[in-house]
């Protein structure tokens, strides 16, 4: 081997650094300036532009279209044969709240009231399921809180490393969550669920309109109380904040249905996959759904007797669940696409590869993973398109997305690259031969 086959070698495994002072461990200076070319640009649902090309500067978009002659301060890389998306968006990533006591004097009168927490606070770029999304394709997403009633403030996220905040005060997320009947905390029954989500709502209204008298006649009324949980919801109100439901099954969504008509909430649902089940009565109302596409897994009618175990109801909703997409387009249903729910990456990528062989157009699907969360999140300059300006959030796969067998293989978030499918390693182990000018020595790795 010649010395520069070594120091190839030996940069391509990151073992060869220059530094200028004592670090506690290899310094990264990553170009701030890269050219993708060669690739399929899928510029957005209805625009593929082949053979083109995509410069990234500064962690934005510079250049997305046809090939041109390359900037000067760019670093290439060849991605001939690949297919690259706007990077993917999920409206639904599940945050756990960590209380913080100190605020406790301040809280609701009950305890499942809390809509003043942001999910922000609490996220962590570490979970094992920002991996899973970036595995999946996904770059940025909601994060949304997950206990109480009214469960806090669902904000906007980028999945990187950095924990990046693009708006942390977005959508209210209201559940439908109750104890049973030997439990102390109300409450413990739907109904009582359904009836402190009405007071509280009632309640946030009279808070803001008292504020309001308040400030205006000041020397004729008493101060009123400070309430966060309610500031907030009044607030998101009058700004016409997204509310959040999730749902379990198509009755869920009904009821959310039937709240936010009274209370005249824009409305986003986390659907259920039953959706086909009362098609007319939710389009009528129009709202955002979040769709799962965490099909039934394939009964297991082998033996006679275990057959028998499986309803009809099963039955059905395993043969229609993947239709669930295509039959809410074809309703005029709006709706996005989150892998929550799935067990794994290749999971998510197989069932919604399943539902557009069952109908779906690929168009669509890629709309509701990019361009439909973008414009509902309000930040469509920055995401889900290939555009000048936008974030350089990437999706990267080896062919067609909506083909079984295509694999993501990296995803750019915010200009920083993250290799799903890893590159051939390098090994250095073995005996090296040196040759410098008149120069000739050997170098042994053990490993």
């Amino acid at each position: 081997m010649t010395i520069r086959t070594l120091l190839t070698a030996l940069l391509l495994s990151g073992g060869l650094v220059a530094q200028t002072a004592p670090v506690a461990d290899f310094h990264r200076h990553p170009p701030q300036t890269w050219a993708l070319t060669h690739a399929s640009l899928h510029i957005d649902p209805e625009t593929t532009i082949e053979d083109g090309l995509l410069v990234i500067r500064d962690g934005k978009i510079a250049y997305a279209g046809k090939k041109t002659n390359l900037p000067a301060d760019a670093t290439e890389i060849d991605l001939t044969g690949r297919h690259i998306y706007p990077g993917f968006i999920d409206l639904y990533f599940p945050v756990q709240h960590k209380d913080s006591p100190s605020a406790s004097h301040l809280r609701h009168w009950n305890e499942q009231v809390h809509a003043e927490d942001l999910a922000v606070d609490d996220w962590s770029p570490e979970a094992a399921a920002v991996q899973h999304r970036r595995e999946a394709g996904f770059g940025a997403g909601l994060a949304v809180p997950q206990e109480g009633i009214f469960a806090g403030t669902g904000g906007v996220v980028l999945l990187d490393e950095a924990g990046t905040v693009l708006r942390p005060d977005l959508a209210q997320v209201v559940q439908f969550r109750y104890g049973g009947w030997s439990s102390k905390q109300y409450p413990n029954s739907l109904l009582g669920c359904i009836a402190l989500i009405r007071q509280t709502l009632y309640d946030a209204d009279w808070y803001r309109r008292a504020w309001q008298i308040y400030e205006k006649y000041p020397d004729r009324n008493p101060v009123p109380e400070t309430n966060p949980a309610l500031d907030r919801l009044a607030t998101a109100r009058e700004n016409n904040r997204p509310f959040l439901f999730p749902t379990g099954d198509e009755l869920a969504a009904l009821r959310a249905i039937k709240i936010a008509r009274e209370f005249h909430l824009r409305l986003w649902l986390r659907g259920s996959g039953y959706e086909y089940r009362r098609l007319k009565e939710i389009a009528a109302a129009a709202p955002l759904v979040i769709a799962p596409v965490n099909y039934p897994a394939p009964p297991d009618v082998s033996d006679p007797y275990r057959a028998l175990q499986y309803s009809t109801e099963q039955l059905k909703h395993w043969d229609q669940a993947p239709d669930n997409l295509q039959r809410m387009h074809a309703a005029g249903l709006l709706f996005s696409i989150t892998p929550e729910g799935t067990d794994s990456p290749k999971t998510f990528h197989q069932n919604l590869v399943r539902s557009v062989e069952r109908g779906l157009a690929p168009a669509e699907a890629l709309a509701a993973l990019t361009t439909i969360p973008a414009r509902a999140l309000g930040l469509e300059n920055q995401l889900g398109r290939l555009r000048p300006g936008a974030l350089a959030n990437l999706t990267i796969t080896d062919g067609d997305y909506f083909q079984r067998q295509t694999k993501v293989e990296t995803v750019w978030i915010g200009g920083k690259r993250y290799r799903i499918e890893e590159p051939v390693p390098v090994t250095l182990a073995g005996r090296w031969r040196l040759t410098a000018d008149a120069w000739t020595g050997t170098l042994s790795f053990s490993g």
